[in-house]
């Protein structure tokens, strides 16, 4: 029996699928990995020592975040939108990192000048990130 090319398209494509989506659910998981290790970095910070010693765990988060959409911004939001019990953990993670932004910009950083370098691209960004989510 002879096997038809078009089968063999479907399962080409149906592996390529899983793959994508498995790229996807892993870049999730390593988006809320990342912000749950950024937020932990800064509910510890309570005083310039601690902010000093918080930046490289900081440093790492922000560039664990940089590299996550490489699997595509657009299938990444889908997933996170589309998927069960994904969204809401990652909703309350960015409340709780929202309140650590206020917390530590209210406290001039504990003078940690690094720290709000690092930290400055992210509030920047937070309210325009936003509405762009509105918007979709």
């Amino acid at each position: 029996m002879q096997k038809s090319p078009f089968l063999s398209l479907l399962f080409v494509g149906c592996a390529l699928y899983a793959q994508a989506e498995d790229g996807v659910e892993q870049a999730c998981a390593r988006l809320t990995s990342a912000l749950e290790q950024q937020v932990v970095a800064l509910e510890g910070i309570t005083d310039t020592a601690s902010s000093q010693q918080a930046v490289p765990t900081i440093r790492e988060s922000l560039r664990v975040l940089e590299d996550l959409f490489s699997v595509g911004e657009t299938a990444m939001w889908q997933y996170i939108d589309h998927t069960e019990g994904v969204k809401l953990p990652l909703i309350e993670l960015m409340q709780r990192l929202a309140v650590q932004f206020g917390r530590l910009e209210e406290t001039s950083y504990f003078g940690n000048a690094e720290l709000k370098a690092l930290l400055s691209p992210q509030m920047e960004q937070a309210p325009a990130l936003e509405m762009s989510k509105q918007a979709n």
